[in-house]
């Protein structure tokens, strides 16, 4: 476990934002992970 293993589960993390934004569910993760909120 190391940085790399940190950079791939940020990535892995995106599209679950997006697709948390577009049914609704999680709005505080939403918020919580994206910088734009």
């Amino acid at each position: 476990m190391g940085p790399s293993l940190l950079i791939v589960l940020e990535i892995a993390r995106l599209p679950r934002v997006i697709i948390h934004y577009d049914t609704g569910s999680d709005d505080l993760l939403c918020i919580a992970s994206s910088p734009s909120a």
